[in-house]
C-alpha cells in the first residue's frame, strides 16, 4: 500500500535478504486523537517501547537460542573430526558448548528477574539493556560455535541448516534496538550511575 507523503526504502542485510526498511514521512499530518503519550513526549514513548523490545520482548529468541545450543550438543555427539574422534570429546569444544548452555540459563534468569521488577513498576527500566547486550553477544558466540563445528562444510551450508548465514545475520543483533555501545552507555549511566559520556 502506498500512502501520500510516505516513502519506504527496503534495506537488505549482509546475507542479501531484504529484512529492514527505512520509512520517511513528508508533510504527513496525524490527528491529535492518535498521538501516543501526548505532544512532545515522543522520546519517552520510544524509550518505553525499546525497553520492552530490549528486554522481555525477545523471550522467544532466548528459548530458540537455548534449543539451538542443545542441537549443537547433539551435533557434537554425532560429528567426528578428521581423526575420527567425536567433536564432543574435544575438551575445548565441550567447554564452549557448556559455557553457551550456562549463558543461556543466565540470560533466562536475567529475564525472569526483569519480569519481577516490571511487576512492581509501570514500565521497564534500563536493566533491559543488560539483557539485550548480553543476549546479542551470546547469539554471536553461539552462531560462531555452530560454524566452527561445521568446519569447511559450513562454507557450503546455505541450503542445509544455513548456520553460516545465521552467523552472518547474528551481527544485526548488536545493532538492532540500539547498538551495543549505546547499550553499554545506558547500563553505565542509568543502572550503575556513572557520569555521562561526552
Amino acid at each position: 500500500m502506498r500512502l501520500p507523503g510516505v516513502t519506504v526504502r527496503p534495506i537488505t542485510t549482509m546475507t542479501g535478504e531484504p529484512e529492514l526498511a527505512e520509512v520517511f514521512y513528508d508533510d504527513v499530518r496525524i490527528p491529535l486523537a492518535n498521538v501516543v503519550g501526548g505532544l512532545g513526549d515522543g522520546w519517552s514513548v520510544a524509550m518505553s517501547t525499546l525497553s520492552f523490545e530490549r528486554g522481555t520482548g525477545f523471550m522467544k529468541d532466548q528459548v530458540e537460542l537455548a534449543r539451538f545450543v542443545d542441537e549443537l550438543v547433539e551435533v557434537g555427539r554425532d560429528r567426528t573430526d578428521r581423526r575420527g574422534r567425536r567433536l564432543l570429546d574435544d575438551e575445548a569444544v565441550a567447554a564452549r558448548l557448556a559455557t553457551c548452555r550456562a549463558e543461556c540459563a543466565a540470560l533466562r534468569a536475567m529475564t525472569l528477574a526483569e519480569i519481577g521488577r516490571n511487576a512492581q513498576r509501570s514500565q521497564p527500566g534500563p536493566e533491559s539493556s543488560m539483557m539485550r547486550l548480553f543476549g546479542a553477544e551470546l547469539t554471536q558466540r553461539v552462531r560462531m560455535l555452530a560454524v566452527d563445528l561445521l568446519g569447511d562444510d559450513g562454507l557450503a551450508d546455505t541450503a542445509g541448516r544455513g548456520w553460516t548465514t545465521q552467523w552472518l545475520h547474528s551481527y544485526a543483533s548488536t545493532i538492532a534496538a540500539g547498538a551495543k555501545d549505546i547499550q553499554r552507555n545506558i547500563i553505565g549511566e542509568r543502572v550503575l550511575g556513572l557520569p555521562k559520556g561526552r
